[in-house]
């Protein structure tokens, strides 16, 4: 029974890849940190058939991980670019002439992360 645990296998729900854990009794079960879904397979049967699932899908679930990884990574890249912009959409002509250090930090903060994100995505 223990040979699903640490098995990747998507939320139902939010479609983010879980590990599946085992419970003390030797029970898979998984826990999603995002949307909160809890899933206990408690009987012998459901064992079984969660372990045919993952040991047939396990390659698609791990291509799927991946996926998602970049997914979120993009969607983080604009997420920063989108702040940047409305940050220096946001500057007025006092701005210009008496740079506001405050404004100055956020912007060096915004475009390291925006570095970082663009590394792990290899650009």
């Amino acid at each position: 029974m223990s040979s699903v645990a640490g098995a990747p296998i998507p939320c139902f729900l939010c479609g983010r890849i879980l590990k599946v854990k085992m419970t003390k009794q030797k029970k898979p079960y998984f826990i999603c940190q995002h949307c909160g879904l809890q899933t206990f397979v408690r009987y012998p049967l459901g064992i079984d058939k969660l372990r045919n699932v993952l040991g047939s899908c396990a390659g698609f679930f791990e291509r799927q991980e991946k996926t998602m990884e970049i997914l979120v990574s993009v969607a983080t890249l604009n997420e920063l670019r989108s702040e940047l912009s409305r940050l220096e959409d946001s500057r007025s002509l006092s701005d210009l002439l008496l740079p506001n250090s405050d404004q100055a930090a956020i912007r060096q903060r915004l475009e390291k992360e925006i570095r970082i994100v663009q590394k792990k995505l290899g650009q």
